[in-house]
């Protein structure tokens, strides 16, 4: 098995069998997962902030950091590819956006982190099939590439498929 681990505000496409792309404990970050199931292919993006204007610079080095940004240029890598279909060919699914820290919910960023790639995704014109988010415990994904599926696994929990 081939494995791609993703961090915080990086991003990556894979095609065909044998691999795997992971992320580390996402927390207030999402894992957004942008999938063509008959090609095999799956992308995943950690984004950890809502909005690039906050950080012009980091966002022109890491993209991927910020809601706003990565989600075009996994489409993309996508095209690039050969993958030139309708948004509605695409699954989409959410992890994360939990309130680790932040128990009283004074900054509430996992809520305004899955906010800020709802509507990204939203102008983009992709709709979200599936989505584990929220709470307060964090989560990291496991996607295997040839079957599309997205395992979530959160510590002293059993792992779920969604």
């Amino acid at each position: 098995m081939k494995m791609h681990t993703i961090g915080t505000g990086e991003y990556g496409v894979m095609f065909g069998e044998g691999k795997l792309l992971k992320t580390r404990p996402l927390g207030a970050g999402v894992a957004v997962i942008i999938q063509d199931i008959k090609s095999k292919t799956s992308g995943l993006v950690h984004v950890a902030l809502p909005d690039s204007h906050l950080a012009p610079e980091r966002a022109r080095d890491n993209p991927g950091y910020f809601a706003d940004t990565p989600i075009p240029i996994l489409l993309e890598a996508f095209a690039d590819s050969g993958l030139k279909r309708d948004p509605s060919d695409y699954t989409v699914k959410l992890v994360g956006g939990a309130n680790v820290i932040d128990r009283h919910r004074a900054f509430d960023l996992g809520t305004r982190v899955v906010n800020a790639v709802k509507e990204t995704l939203e102008t983009c014109k992709l709709k979200v099939a599936a989505q584990e988010v929220g709470g307060r415990f964090s989560r990291s994904v496991t996607i295997h590439v040839e079957s599309g599926e997205v395992e979530m696994i959160a510590p002293g929990r059993e792992s779920k498929f969604i």
